[in-house]
């Protein structure tokens, strides 16, 4: 059974959204929340919880620890009951490994110059590769719903370039849609509403802006 609702949302402010050095000596699955983040997640938590409370909410993150922490705080503010997953399929692209910022800042220049969808990173990926796990990631919700009848809402804790292209496969847009679609900020979400004549799911409430507009995105 298909829940009614999908939340996908990006995760809260994280160190290296405030600080690129931060990649100069820490993975990136190892990035942390800021305190500000950490407060975005708390408030993001109490707004979804007018959407979630008194239903049963699966919830699948990202196994990076700013989606992790994330996820933890945003269920702490929910009056729901909660059922927790994780996937690898979920994490941000993938921009290498040990990396200066003047290094950072030559890759987005690249990318900008050739295409924010197919310019591949070196040691990294692009965002035609994410796209290919999400295909695989949505196969895998698609034997879910198959099996499942307890989930009445599913949350996607995840990143910011990932949850834009889990909107572009969904919705099938073209790689020029993609590119100029809006960006998530941190800690901004859509909910998407199942349609139950068509069993599709539509863009019910669009909040990538997050809980807090005047927040830069990274993307």
């Amino acid at each position: 059974m298909k829940p009614k609702q999908i939340v996908i949302i990006r995760h809260g402010q994280s160190q290296a959204n405030i600080d690129k050095g931060v990649y100069e000596h820490t993975p990136d699955h190892l990035v942390n929340l800021t305190e500000l983040g950490k407060e975005q997640c708390i408030k993001t938590g109490v707004k979804l919880n007018e959407l979630l409370a008194n239903k049963n909410v699966t919830v699948w993150s990202s196994p990076y620890n700013r989606a992790r922490q994330t996820t933890e705080l945003i269920a702490s503010e929910l009056k729901s009951n909660i059922k927790y997953k994780e996937d690898p399929r979920l994490r941000e692209q993938d921009w290498g490994n040990f990396y200066t910022e003047d290094e950072a800042r030559l890759k987005y220049e690249d990318r900008k110059r050739h295409s924010y969808f197919f310019y591949r990173i070196e040691n990294g990926e692009s965002g035609a590769d994410v796209y290919d796990r999400i295909s695989t990631f949505l196969e895998t919700l698609y034997r879910d719903f198959s099996q499942d009848n307890w989930t009445d809402s599913l949350v996607i804790s995840t990143h910011g370039i990932t949850a834009l292209v889990f909107l572009m496969r969904y919705f099938h847009w073209s790689y020029e849609q993609y590119e100029e679609a809006e960006k998530f900020f941190n800690c901004g979400f859509v909910v998407l509403e199942l349609d139950e004549e068509s069993e599709r799911y539509h863009l019910s409430i669009d909040m990538r802006e997050g809980i807090d507009s005047v927040l830069e995105s990274d993307l």
